[in-house]
């Protein structure tokens, strides 16, 4: 229930916060509908953004549950997660924590390396205890949000370490050895193997009760295994140090620093926020809760692996059998034939090819100043081929300047008089350039009563007895102004100046002109895109003629003279020919983001356009929008060719397999080299 007008406003998208000390959900809702009582005297008149303002009324309250959250009755813990290397971890642990008694729902967040569980009503209180065991045993030891995780040791290091390079250490000997004794160097091969294989094979009967069977771990147990059977010890040894190689380049690829360095002053901060309440835990909740908006792409290749891998296993079980017989080949050598093929079919390139890039393309937009909240996202952005844009903060600096005042009836100071009471306390940049001009003349300013702001329209209030409106100079009626006035009007807003009339008792006693400078890099922002194949149009609230004359000036379409619902029209008929963006800062442009396929709100926006919004330009510049936009394709460019490459490779190999070209060893070999390509790739884009 909000505490400021009494009416519960839960019909809104809602959003998780959690409690620091308690870990239990509480569910927020921001929205603009919210306290309809404070919102009086928010609007001004003449401008297509009438109701920019904050309105943030944040309540605990009791929604349906969501397909995609748990219910909110239900407690919801979180941990930091250790240990993970790659999205094919992040689905090993929550399958694990998914068959922990008494857990309702688990999802890791592998970018900010959370896990958080939902727990049933039953849930024991050991269920803590047990989920931290199965993470442990599946391989990523947890740590709570309380605890701070500690840096490795020299001596940890050296121990996680210890296990591959004794291998490396080993074959070498046994290969020394060969010359001279070439049992003792199969013994020493055969022992290197048992040894490193051992946990291995006990991670993935670990995995496979936790509901993993097909892991990488159990691929790789079966292969040596079975390279052991035949006797190939130097390349059962040779395929455990390549995986074991591939593991560790895995975990130096997913570690990324962050933080702010000061290099020529000493600087003091104070904490002005609660835990989990700044601006960098703000953004680390959207990517977490963009991170499940996977590109349908993503989404594809992961339903894609979760067959892929089984039907492999089984495609080498026939490879191995069938040959044999039906038509009495030797069982050892199409036996050696299928391992090398199950090898060959691992599908850890594949899985990371996706994240990979777009994990690098999210990090070079942040880098740029945008933040996109997940790869389905940027994979609207790259096909979009159309963008609308408001006008006032977006094409605009959104800092307006009183230019005109032209008093028809009475003097010039009381028509200020009556214009800045009913605007003044506004958030508004009209309604602040207002009173800002009145004070810089020193106006004493009366008291106004019963203001009201009318969206799209202007705004109304009661000054010492009389009512007094300021109303858009489109939005006053044919019969208010006589010819005179009219002309007058028209003439200054053809010089693009927003231009709102001042009705005292319904009579016209003057007007005032308000006029704001193009952003900077409006211009080479249109031409950019322009040069993208990509159609500007903008849609502003604004009088037609003043719109048309910030449009002439950038050489773009527009739609001009437009309420909120008259933007979200717009905006829907050209859905119908476009993939269309929509760029803005304000309340009102929040309803036209979510009716066009991908919304991109101004850093310098409200929080309601911030949070509808798929992106936003945090900068604040505009010219990093076809920038952000080339980017997306860039990074979709680099998905087709990781998958290529993925698929390229495992498909040569599995034909030079099967054929008895290459072994196990090769095998291995090129699935690690199609992994640390896709990787590679992916880091193209990290490049300015």
């Amino acid at each position: 229930m909000c505490k400021h007008c009494g009416h519960h406003h839960c019909h809104q998208p809602h959003h998780q916060t959690v409690s620091p000390s308690t870990q239990t959900v509480t569910n927020t809702c921001q929205t603009s509908s919210c306290c309809s009582s404070h919102q009086e005297g928010e609007g001004s008149a003449g401008d297509d953004d009438p109701d920019r303002r904050q309105i943030s009324c944040h309540h605990t309250c009791q929604s349906a549950p969501s397909a995609s959250s748990p219910q909110l009755s239900s407690i919801t813990h979180e941990w930091v997660v250790t240990g993970m290397d790659c999205p094919s971890c992040a689905a090993k642990l929550e399958k694990a924590i998914h068959a922990t008694p008494g857990v309702e729902s688990a999802q890791v967040l592998f970018a900010t390396e959370k896990l958080r569980v939902a727990l049933t009503h039953d849930a024991s209180t050991e269920t803590q205890s047990a989920i931290e065991q199965a993470a442990k045993k599946a391989g990523f030891p947890l740590v709570t949000l309380d605890q701070t995780a500690t840096a490795p040791s020299g001596w940890q290091k050296w121990r996680d370490d210890a296990l591959l390079f004794g291998l490396i250490g080993i074959m070498l000997v046994a290969w020394g050895l060969h010359y001279w004794s070439a049992s003792l160097s199969d013994w020493l091969f055969t022992a290197a193997t048992v040894v490193g294989l051992a946990p291995i094979v006990l991670k993935a009967g670990r995995l496979a009760r936790q509901g993993s069977p097909f892991s990488i771990e159990t691929l790789m147990s079966i292969a040596a295994i079975g390279a052991l059977y035949l006797g190939e010890t130097t390349e059962a040894a040779m395929v455990l140090v390549l995986f074991l190689i591939g593991e560790r380049l895995e975990g130096y690829a997913s570690t990324v620093m962050a933080g702010s360095l000061a290099t020529d002053k000493t600087v003091q901060l104070t904490v002005t926020s609660a835990q989990g309440e700044n601006a960098i835990d703000r953004i680390l909740r959207l990517i977490e809760q963009a991170e499940s908006k996977k590109a349908p792409i993503e989404r594809f290749i992961d339903k894609f692996s979760r067959w892929y891998t089984p039907a492999m296993i089984g495609l080498a079980a026939l490879v191995v059998v069938i040959p044999p017989l039906f038509f009495a080949a030797s069982w050892q050598e199409w036996l050696y034939r299928g391992l090398a093929l199950l090898l060959i079919a691992c599908p850890c390139a594949l899985v990371i090819s996706t994240p990979a890039a777009i994990t690098s393309g999210l990090a070079t937009a942040a880098r740029r100043g945008a933040l996109i909240k997940g790869g389905a996202a940027l994979e609207t952005l790259a096909s979009v081929n159309a963008v609308s844009l408001d006008k006032t903060g977006t094409l605009t600096e959104g800092k307006p300047m009183v230019t005109d005042v032209r008093a028809w009836q009475g003097e010039e100071t009381s028509l200020l008089q009556a214009a800045t009471a009913i605007e003044r306390g506004s958030h508004h940049p009209l309604a602040k350039s207002l009173v800002l001009y009145s004070a810089e003349r020193g106006i004493s300013v009366p008291d106004a009563s019963h203001i009201q702001a009318n969206a799209g329209r202007g705004v109304q209030g009661v000054v010492e007895g009389q009512a007094v409106r300021l109303v858009a100079l489109d939005k006053v009626g044919e019969s208010t102004l006589n010819h005179a006035q009219q002309q007058e009007a028209n003439a200054v807003a053809a010089r693009g100046t927003t231009v709102a009339v001042v009705l005292v008792n319904d009579q016209p006693h003057g007007m005032i002109g308000w006029r704001d400078k193009l952003r900077q890099d409006a211009r080479e922002a249109i031409e950019q895109l322009r040069a993208m194949g990509i159609q500007p149009v903008m849609l502003t609230g604004d009088n037609p003629t003043s719109a048309a004359e910030i449009a002439n000036e950038l050489g773009i379409d527009y739609r001009a003279g437009l309420l909120p619902e008259n933007k979200v029209e717009a905006v829907e008929a050209l859905t119908g020919q476009y993939r269309i963006a929509m760029v803005g800062d304000g309340i009102n442009d929040a309803p036209a983001m979510k009716a066009s396929h991908v919304g991109v709100a101004m850093g310098s926006g409200t929080d309601v356009a911030l949070e509808t919004a798929e992106a936003a330009l945090s900068h604040n510049r505009l010219v990093e929008l076809p920038r952000v936009l080339q980017l997306a394709r860039a990074t979709q460019a680099n998905v087709r060719q990781n998958i290529t490459i993925a698929l390229g490779l495992k498909g040569v190999f599995l034909v030079t397999s099967v054929l008895g070209i290459t072994g196990l060893w090769v095998a291995v070999l090129a699935d690690s080299g199609a992994t640390a390509l896709v990787t590679l790739n992916a880091l193209r884009l990290l490049r300015d």
